[in-house]
């Protein structure tokens, strides 16, 4: 069937009469077939359309789930540091405790066995005076040992 009317080599005065019926009719099944024909190439263009873009999403979709367990890579191995760096923390506690208790234990047994004088230092009148020579590094040594336990006692509550 060829999809291009015929021209019309005679003119037709009788609209009613077999013959114009007969080319209304083929007018019409051309037109319908041109019809038909575009709306085909329309239909072929929008699933061409379609296609590209289920092609992209799909391309898409591959690079999200590649994210996804590239992130489940990384939480894992950090999860792994964190577990890492708790256990150390840990451990340092424990040793902070145990170094805590070593030091209060000095303390006790420096304060049992030194008799410390009261502190009556003369150096204005003539430094150093006896009292700095002999006593005063260890009144500064038990100084820096309490400090360091009432700071570390501190910081214990506030864990």
């Amino acid at each position: 069937m060829k999809l291009t009317p015929e021209p019309a080599h005679t003119e037709l005065t009788d609209l009613t009469s077999p013959e114009a019926a007969e080319r209304l009719a083929k007018t019409c099944d051309v037109a319908a077939a041109i019809a038909g024909r575009r709306r085909h190439k329309a239909q072929h263009a929008h699933y061409k359309n379609c296609a590209a873009t289920l092609h992209a999403l799909s391309a898409e979709r591959g690079a999200l789930i590649s994210a996804r367990d590239m992130l489940g890579e990384w939480w894992a191995r950090d999860k792994a540091r964190a577990d890492a760096a708790g256990a150390e923390r840990d451990a340092l506690k424990a040793e902070l405790a145990e170094a805590k208790m070593h030091v209060s234990e000095m303390i006790t047994a420096f304060e049992e066995h030194v008799a410390l004088p009261d502190k009556n230092c003369s150096c204005h009148i003539s430094p150093p005076c006896s009292d700095c020579t002999e006593n005063d590094y260890a009144r500064e040594t038990l100084s820096e040992a309490r400090a360091f336990l009432d700071r570390h006692q501190k910081g214990q509550t506030d864990d």
